[in-house]
């Protein structure tokens, strides 16, 4: 499980995904409507004539795509370079938007011209400067592509910079991706995850779909930017980490608490009704079993838990006015935990963590709420625990399954662990 993608699950909205997107300009080809409820939609329209060595060349190009909830890419492009008299019609299967710029590409599935077979995976790179008189030309690159060497058809998830765009005097870009005015305050509360994939950007026909293997994912943000993110499985965190955010329009910076503080994911955040979507390239899954985890691009999708008990039913100072082990099955033995004189106590955050201060020590970690369980762990993984919880008022009573040795002869027994706090 990643150290690193937790962070890109800290970003999260609530607005409404648009049913409408941008369309192809009336004078270039019509599509039908791709995907539906798109995260994000792309479309363009125009000609555009550059000079190379040979002289001028004029190429017409139109492609109309989207990208859904479900994490499905959708979309046509027809491309005509009238210098090489080549008509084609590509199949968009890969579609990356930040701010206002987005990468395309996808296989010929048509072509009147040998020197552009089918299943040949072009690339390109638009931008969408906005509209109006005093809106600067949108921007778009040329259709590129590799004869030696294939691209996959998922190559713009790379995103790359070197691939140059001139002003699209004679087209327009349409980009739609609810960013604007996106910020921390949107995203305060807690959220469970429906989809999380990894795609590896070495092999983007390998993907790992974290849900589809039996995990689930909650993240919690206090308003401060602080947050925890943990993956569990029925009656067990099985990973947990903290750090901190900040959000402007959309674009998430996250730290790690444990990585010095220093920016470790940038994430890019779309509305989409009362969820949000997740991208962004970072180090994910360890694909080839190396031990290692490589780079991929990240999607995911999580939705706002609003019911049953939720971290700010808790955030407090909590003092125990129980906390013992109880033998099992019979409950004949009872070994009392608590001090006279010393403070016992647990405290909640609003980032879904904790503090828990007793006499052997103190402990901090994350936690989760969900029906009548309570689980934790420790932030450095070293101790986990599941409870069955009663919050009845200021009063909260835990009890867990242990092990104790109540006759001390080195051998630990079946035992409940039982804790009563009352709200400070």
């Amino acid at each position: 499980m990643s150290r690193v993608v937790p962070l890109l699950l800290l970003s999260i909205a609530v607005l409404a995904c648009q049913d409408q997107g941008p369309t192809v300009p009336p004078d270039g080809p019509q599509f039908l409507r791709v995907g539906t409820r798109p995260v994000y939609r792309v479309s363009g329209g125009g000609s555009v004539v550059r000079a190379d060595p040979s002289g001028t060349r004029r190429s017409v190009y139109a492609f109309d795509a989207s990208l859904d909830a479900t994490g499905k890419v959708s979309g046509q492009a027809e491309v005509h370079f009238t210098s090489t008299l080549a008509h084609l019609h590509i199949d968009v299967r890969c579609l990356v938007v930040r701010g206002n710029e987005a990468w395309l590409s996808g296989p010929v599935t048509r072509s009147d011209n040998l020197d552009f077979p089918l299943g040949a995976v072009f690339l390109w790179r638009v931008q969408d400067n906005g509209e109006g008189r005093g809106a600067a030309p949108d921007r778009i690159s040329s259709f590129v592509w590799n004869p030696e060497a294939n691209y996959s058809p998922a190559v713009c998830l790379w995103q790359p910079e070197a691939l140059v765009t001139d002003p699209w005097t004679d087209g327009t870009v349409q980009i739609n991706a609810d960013t604007e005015g996106f910020g921390l305050a949107d995203m305060h509360g807690t959220w469970d995850g429906s989809l999380m994939k990894y795609i590896w950007l070495e092999d983007p026909r390998d993907t790992f779909d974290v849900l589809a293997k039996g995990g689930q994912f909650r993240m919690t943000v206090a308003a401060d930017g602080r947050f925890s993110m943990v993956w569990w499985v029925p009656g067990k965190i099985i990973e947990n980490v903290a750090g901190t955010m900040e959000v402007v329009n959309g674009e998430a910076r996250i730290t790690m608490d444990e990585e010095g503080g220093s920016v470790q994911v940038v994430a890019r955040l779309f509305r989409c009704g009362s969820a949000v979507w997740i991208e962004s390239n970072q180090r994910g899954h360890d694909f080839d079993n190396e031990g290692e985890e490589e780079w991929s691009h990240l999607i995911a999708m999580a939705r706002p838990k609003t019911s049953g008990t939720l971290i700010d039913d808790l955030v407090g100072t909590w003092d125990a006015t129980v906390r013992r082990y109880i033998s099992e099955p019979t409950r004949e033995d009872t070994v009392n935990l608590l001090v006279p004189g010393v403070t016992t106590s647990v405290t909640f955050s609003p980032d879904g963590g904790y503090s828990s201060v007793a006499p052997e020590g103190t402990q901090t970690g994350q936690l989760i709420l969900e029906g009548s369980e309570l689980l934790i762990r420790s932030r450095d993984g070293s101790a986990s625990q599941a409870f069955t919880f009663v919050l009845a008022a200021n009063t909260l009573s835990l009890e867990g399954a242990a092990s104790y040795d109540f006759d001390g002869d080195g051998v630990k027994e079946p035992a409940i662990f039982q804790v009563v706090v009352v709200r400070r």
